[in-house]
């Protein structure tokens, strides 16, 4: 569903914002 696609994306700007 979107709201899976939604959660992976979050997931990505999470990690991507903790190594910046």
């Amino acid at each position: 569903m979107l709201l899976r696609y939604y959660f992976k994306i979050i997931s990505v700007i999470k990690c991507y914002i903790l190594i910046m």
